[in-house]
């Protein structure tokens, strides 16, 4: 009787059109939110990833380094000790 009174069965359908248009855009506000979010913990992500392996090829470009440099002297050191005892024994 209330709604025939105040003639809210007219706007009932458009109530209930645009209360479900507004369920939808919070749902996808909320869908988009989390996309972005998520996308924004999978390039932080992929930054540290990059951090460590830039560190890591750092790190092995080190010791190869320091291993030809110790293979070079062990080198040198042999050869001069070998020089060393051939001019002894001469």
């Amino acid at each position: 009787m209330f709604e025939s009174i105040s003639q809210s069965k007219e706007f009932a359908s458009e109530y209930d059109q645009k209360k479900e248009a507004l369920l939808k855009a919070k749902e996808d506000t909320h869908f988009h939110f989390n996309k972005k979010k998520s996308a924004a913990v999978e390039r932080k992500q992929v930054s540290q990833e990059k951090i460590e392996v830039e560190s890591h090829t750092k790190r092995i470009t080190s010791v190869s380094q320091t291993t030809g440099i110790t293979l070079i002297l062990k080198v040198i050191r042999h050869t001069l000790i070998g020089s060393y005892f051939t001019c002894q024994i001469e």
